[in-house]
């Protein structure tokens, strides 16, 4: 099965509302919508690596703010030594912290999938209450 057929059939499998977003250099994009009422989503980028074809989800998680990137990078450095898999990181081009994790297509499932979109949104709230403190409430938008 092709690794996009394969990508979006697990997607539908979940009943996730999914759009591609089109191919750029190899990579091809999906948009996912997560909690339509909560206007929740993803962005699904798939690729070709050395190590094989791979599924990676992507969450954003905060803007860089201007003044505190040196605060907010020491977090994320600090947060990536205690999370079990996956990895926040910069996009520096769009000024964007995000939270990722690759699946190889050769293990998607759904239920890989599943786990996979609980951890993002998890990490986000993780990410939210370490810097921004839980009295703030609840992370509300992705």
């Amino acid at each position: 099965m092709e690794a996009k057929t394969r990508v979006e059939s697990v997607l539908k499998e979940l009943g996730l509302k999914h759009q591609s977003a089109g191919e750029e250099d190899g990579v091809h994009r999906f948009q996912i919508t997560v909690d339509e009422a909560d206007n929740i989503g993803v962005e699904g980028l798939l690729y070709d690596a050395e190590e094989g074809v791979f599924f990676r989800l992507l969450a954003y998680v905060d803007e860089l703010h201007e003044g505190k990137e040196l605060e907010q990078m020491g977090l994320l450095l600090a947060l990536n030594m205690d999370i079990p898999t996956g990895a926040y990181c910069l996009d520096d081009e769009e000024g964007v912290l995000l939270v990722t994790v690759n699946i190889p297509v050769n293990d998607l499932n759904p239920g890989i999938v599943s786990w996979v979109l609980e951890f993002l949104l998890v990490a986000q709230q993780v990410y939210f209450d370490e810097y921004y403190g839980p009295e703030e409430g609840e992370f509300a938008e992705g």
